[in-house]
């Protein structure tokens, strides 16, 4: 219990003080308009898109993250340790609630199905080498990587190793449930209809999610998804320049990582493009968000790119995105990914019946 109650502390800090980092010198966003929770999942994303781009050059092993995690502690720590102490001393509260929920839920841990078949084969794989060619040849399942896999194997670390990269899904979810709290606490815009569907929201996922390690990638997906069109709906409520920067910056990070989380999220983008419409004729800061969209660019061309290198496609589920004359394409892949996630999924090998 102290293990992960340790264990959830560190991480949640590392994504704060990445978190720090990415929205100031990347995003260009005011540290001061962020809430904690905010900054804690900018963070989460920050520490994806290093996962990928470090994976490029090297395998993810746990000296290679713990340099990683060092620097960003060190960087993200400068010029913003002294908000990160008196915003939880304001909101001590908050925070003991939050880690004390979350950690009873991932005291009964439980992998999902589908982590012993292909989830921690992959982990094992991002920390074992650098990027493989044609890894989808091994296991068909590897042609399609979700980038919290990705995350996860950041988490690999000294002496936590393995019982690390298990601590994605409760780390999340502390910054969510800090949010709800907070924002339910507030008395600022008591009767907006972002405010109602983040009460709606905070019941679906407590019922939906109760168990945290069980929903594979719905669960990162789906809240990034839905926190999305949350920081939208914030959008078409303000007329306030410097917080309409923020609430498109913001929402237009969590729909990239969103889609590249799992592709089941597909109106991302949608909601993306329904943003820029509100806000192209308002006098907001144009440097701020034509950063934000070249980092989006660069972490989902990364994805991208990741995908093609496994399997020769840049989407494997539509085969119209391969290239199937590179030596490193695996034939039938798209048909492969299909069948055996269908089965795996349904839970075939476990049928029992007649």
């Amino acid at each position: 219990m102290l293990e992960i109650l340790f264990s959830l502390i560190f991480f949640i800090s590392l994504s704060v003080f990445a978190g720090f980092f990415c929205s100031k010198y990347i995003l260009n966003l005011n540290i001061k308009l962020l809430r904690f929770s905010e900054i804690g999942l900018i963070g989460i994303t920050f520490l994806t898109f290093l996962s990928f781009f470090f994976n490029f050059f090297f395998p993810l092993s746990a000296n290679i993250n713990l340099i990683v995690i060092v620097l960003i502690f060190i960087l993200g720590a400068i010029k913003n340790i002294h908000f990160f102490i008196n915003y939880l001393k304001k909101n001590y509260l908050i925070l003991f609630v939050s880690l004390f929920v979350v950690l009873l839920m991932t005291l009964n841990y439980n992998p999902h199905e589908d982590y012993g078949f292909y989830h921690l084969p992959y982990i094992i794989n991002l920390i074992s080498e650098k990027i493989i060619f044609g890894l989808s040849n091994l296991q068909p399942h590897f042609a399609w990587s979700s980038s919290w896999l990705n995350l996860s194997a950041i988490f690999y670390l000294p002496l936590l190793e393995l019982n690390g990269v298990q601590m994605s899904n409760p780390t999340l979810f502390f910054f969510v449930l800090f949010l709800f709290i907070e924002i339910a606490l507030t008395k600022n815009d008591e009767h907006s209809l972002s405010r109602y569907f983040l009460i709606v929201l905070s019941f679906y996922i407590i019922i939906k999610f109760s168990r945290i390690s069980a929903h594979g990638f719905d669960f990162p997906a789906n809240i990034f998804l839905l926190l999305s069109f949350y920081y939208f709906l914030k959008l078409s409520e303000t007329s306030d320049n410097s917080k309409l920067e923020k609430y498109f910056i913001i929402s237009l990070v969590f729909s990239t990582l969103a889609i590249t989380i799992k592709l089941s999220t597909f109106m991302a983008p949608l909601i993306v493009f329904t943003s820029l419409f509100i806000i192209k004729t308002k006098n907001i800061n144009k440097k701020s968000v034509i950063k934000s969209f070249l980092f989006c660019f660069i972490f989902f061309s990364f994805w991208l790119t990741q995908q093609f290198i496994y399997s020769g496609c840049f989407v494997p589920m539509f085969e119209f995105t391969c290239i199937k004359s590179l030596n490193w394409y695996s034939f039938e892949i798209s048909n492969a990914i299909k069948s055996t996630t269908g089965a795996v999924n349904k839970s075939i090998r476990d049928y029992s019946g007649t």
